[in-house]
């Protein structure tokens, strides 16, 4: 896997692994709300600028150009200037001859910080672009066993489930309230580049082409987060875990059992043990750099990102945090590669 970062899409190397074509952009790497550089009244100036201050969203780009998006904060915007301006996608001003585009967005959940960029993503306004959606259903244990058998394994629990309405609790309603006229101008219906609403069981596979299949797995966090697990068919596996508390119970064992086999780790790490400006709160879902460093260990892995910033941490904090976790991570496991997300940074799988 390579690591690089940059100005967007403009990157320096910073360490060379072995090379492979399929990429994973960093846009929005903080977690709760933006956290934007600012001269603050009462105390040092707060700045953002090296890591970034966007809410969640991650681009997967495939050796074969396909598109896949992880989570709609406020890291979606750019991006959608982005796939309008290098990938073809059509923008809402675009001229007659411009095509659309398809890509897969896939919502971990419907906290504000995963689901707040989506009315500001260009690219999902323009006819012609296909931007299917994808998000875990929210419906009663008795539904689920009226259409499933014990015996069944998760993956066809899911695709069972999935074809079911979910009466208003579908991840196209959740969008849809988002968008309500009292609180935005442009209702979700104005977003004519929006393609399929795909509702799912996490515990299964919910995408599969000749280049990619994507699995999920339910983690713990309050009202439910959804891992997803990208395989590539000719190998590479990354997993985007965000928003997730450690429990010491059977979620953290399937959780290690899902990062198993990855070569890159994308993991929430909010908060930090001991610390006085973003100490671990039990109950508020978000894990620790030492949490996540003993877990990818325990899995096995090569490279493990930590990200969902804080808000309340700046740059000097982080960085400071990075080299606690990089000396961490060779007390724990020799050849465990940890590194802190960066706005603009991309790694390779």
């Amino acid at each position: 896997m390579l690591i690089s970062t940059g100005v967007w899409l403009t990157v320096q190397k910073l360490e060379v692994y072995p090379m492979s074509d399929a990429k994973i952009y960093f846009l929005g790497v903080r977690g709760s709300i933006p956290a934007p550089s600012c001269n603050r009244i009462d105390i040092a100036p707060f700045n953002t600028k090296e890591v970034g201050a966007n809410t969640s969203c991650i681009y997967l780009r495939t050796p074969e150009g396909r598109h896949h998006i992880l989570d709609a904060g406020s890291g979606i915007r750019e991006l959608g200037f982005y796939l309008g301006r290098a990938e073809g996608f059509r923008m809402p001003d675009s001229g007659e001859g411009v095509e659309g585009k398809e890509a897969n967005l896939f919502i971990s959940h419907t906290h504000w910080d995963h689901i707040q960029g989506l009315p500001f993503f260009k690219p999902a306004y323009a006819k012609g672009n296909k931007i299917n959606v994808y998000g875990q259903t929210h419906i009663t244990n008795g539904l689920v066993d009226s259409v499933t058998r014990q015996d069944e394994e998760p993956e066809v629990v899911a695709n069972k489930v999935a074809s079911y309405q979910t009466n208003g609790e579908g991840i196209r309603e959740v969008l849809t309230r988002q968008q309500d006229p009292r609180t935005f101008p442009a209702p979700l219906n104005y977003m004519v580049g929006l393609g399929e609403f795909n509702d799912f069981v996490p515990g299964g596979r919910v995408y599969q082409d000749d280049e990619m299949i994507v699995n999920t797995q339910l983690v713990n966090h309050p009202g439910g987060c959804v891992s997803y697990k990208f395989s590539r068919t000719d190998g590479g596996v990354f997993v985007y875990s965000t928003d997730f508390e450690p429990d010491e119970s059977n979620h953290d064992e399937n959780l290690v059992a899902f990062w198993t086999g990855a070569n890159v780790v994308y993991a929430d790490s909010q908060y930090e043990d001991g610390s006085d400006l973003i100490p671990f709160v039990k109950g508020w879902g978000h894990s620790t750099y030492k949490k996540n460093i003993i877990l990818a260990a325990e899995a096995g892995i090569d490279l493990l990102v930590l990200g969902h910033h804080s808000p309340l941490a700046d740059d000097s904090y982080l960085i400071e945090m990075e080299k606690r976790a990089k000396a961490f991570a060779r007390q724990t496991r020799k050849g465990l590669d940890v590194i802190l997300a960066r706005e603009g940074q991309f790694a390779e799988f």
